[in-house]
């Protein structure tokens, strides 16, 4: 027994036409008012036979339709029977889980790119900053070792210069401190004289306005010699002034080695740029991935058709066609309609 397929347009059951060799109708076997055939002249012609056979009609495209995602069916627009269009709306999930999903991914993606243009700014910024921060270092260093080797100098020369002061005002002094002592004398025997009326009036004047000059000279020369006490105070002045200076270029130098820290902190911030860029990335990714999977809850028709069959209900749970080892929830069976064939048993 074998199988065959008639294609055909709409048919319930199909005829089968069967050609075989036998006696043409002009030369049929005739039969006499007896029933008893004539004889006649045998030849080749076509004899024409009618079967009948049940079979089944068969479009010739059915899909079962799956969804894929899994969850509770909302809606389901098509019925048995019911015509559809490709992309026409056939089952749709709940979708509130996989909309907080994308509204995340969104919050999550504005996020990342917020924390990008931070970096952004951030490193350019730096980028800016860091060469002048290292021509002002440089320039604090190149000043604060100027400012001590001026300070140096001025206090070289101060303690030189008090130095000097203190031989020559101590000499001084010592020299008013004998004239003084000499004018003393002096007058000492012209006041004797004067009184034993020995020299004149004129003569003990000049004597006693020499010793006035020289007591005078000599508490000069006491000044000036206390006068360098202040002297003294500036050269501390001047002292403390080089020790400043010293801690200044210090300070400067520590400054300018803060550039190789800075330059560090620089190099950080490029790599969080380039973090920043990848988390971009990776939230643009899940954002799509989540965008899927929320138009994976909403199933639509593969082609034009009819549906067949209808496997669920509203409030169903689905399981996923594509994650799920069972193959997933058939939610209904498509058919393409436009071309249909016959299967039937015939006997050859």
């Amino acid at each position: 027994m074998a199988m065959k397929r008639l294609w055909i347009a709409t048919i319930a059951s199909c005829a089968l036409i069967i050609g075989v060799n036998g006696c043409g109708d002009k030369n049929a076997v005739e039969r006499s008012a007896t029933g008893s055939p004539d004889a006649c002249i045998a030849q080749r012609a076509n004899l024409k036979v009618e079967v009948e056979a049940e079979g089944r009609v068969a479009p010739e495209l059915e899909l079962d339709v799956k969804c894929e995602a899994s969850g509770d069916i909302i809606a389901l627009p098509a019925d048995v029977s019911d015509v559809v269009k490709k992309g026409d709306l056939l089952a749709q999930l709940d979708s509130v889980d996989m909309q907080r999903q994308v509204d995340q991914a969104i919050a999550d993606l504005d996020s990342a790119l917020a924390q990008k243009r931070q970096a952004e700014v951030s490193l350019s910024a730096a980028e800016k900053r860091l060469p002048i921060n290292r021509k002002k270092s440089e320039a604090s260093v190149q000043i604060a070792e100027a400012q001590q080797r001026q300070a140096e100098i001025e206090a070289s020369a101060a303690e030189r210069s008090l130095a000097l002061n203190r031989v020559k005002r101590e000499s001084d002094l010592r020299s008013a401190t004998a004239a003084a002592a000499e004018a003393d004398k002096t007058l000492a025997r012209s006041q004797s004289l004067y009184d034993k009326k020995l020299i004149s009036a004129e003569e003990y004047d000049a004597k006693t306005l020499a010793a006035v000059q020289a007591a005078a000279a000599l508490q000069t020369a006491k000044s000036a010699l206390d006068d360098l006490a202040v002297s003294e105070q500036e050269l501390e002045l001047k002292r403390i002034a080089v020790a400043t200076s010293k801690a200044n270029v210090v300070t400067a130098r520590a400054q300018f080695d803060d550039i190789a820290v800075q330059t560090e902190e620089l190099e950080q911030l490029r790599q969080a740029l380039i973090v920043s860029d990848a988390r971009v990335v990776s939230c643009r990714t899940a954002l799509l991935n989540a965008k899927e999977r929320l138009a994976e809850t909403s199933v639509f028709a593969p082609m034009n058709g009819v549906v067949t069959a209808r496997n669920v209900q509203i409030g169903s749970i689905v399981a996923s066609g594509v994650s799920n080892v069972s193959g997933g929830t058939t939610i209904l069976s498509l058919a393409d309609m436009s071309r249909l064939y016959l299967m039937a048993a015939i006997d050859e």
